[in-house]
C-alpha cells in the first residue's frame, strides 16, 4: 500500500501590527525631507552627502528659516523650490500633501532652541 506524504508547508509569517502614522510625518518621510533635513529636522540627514560646512536649515530653529518660517512662507518654498539651493520644487504635490510637510515641518520647532 503506497501513502502519499503530506507536502512540508512553510512557516507562516504573522503579520505585524498596523501602526498610524499622522499624514503630516508620512508626508515629510515619504517625499525624502529627513533625506537632507534630518528625522527630527535637525538639518543633518543621512544622505545628503554634504560636506559638514554645508547646513541644510535647521527646523528646529526658526532663526535658520531663508525665506520665512510661518506657514505660507514654506507652503511656498515647498511648492516651488529655492532657487541657488539644494531645495527642489515639490509642486506635483497636491495642495493638501504641501499643506501637511508645512505643518510638520512647524511641529518640529523647539520652543526654546539652545542654540
Amino acid at each position: 500500500m503506497h501513502t502519499e506524504e503530506e507536502p512540508s508547508q512553510a512557516p507562516v509569517e504573522k503579520i505585524p501590527p498596523r501602526v498610524f502614522v499622522p499624514f503630516p510625518q508620512a508626508m515629510f518621510a515619504q517625499n525624502g525631507c529627513s533625506s537632507c533635513h534630518g528625522d527630527s529636522g535637525e538639518g543633518r540627514g543621512s544622505q545628503n552627502g554634504l560636506p559638514d560646512s554645508i547646513l541644510m536649515p535647521n527646523f528646529q530653529d526658526v532663526r535658520s528659516f531663508r525665506h520665512g518660517s510661518d506657514k505660507a512662507s514654506i507652503i511656498r518654498s515647498i511648492q516651488y523650490g529655492i532657487p541657488g539651493t539644494y531645495m527642489k520644487s515639490y509642486s506635483h504635490l497636491r495642495r493638501t500633501e504641501i499643506e501637511a510637510l508645512a505643518e510638520q515641518i512647524i511641529r518640529l520647532r523647539k520652543t526654546n532652541p539652545s542654540f
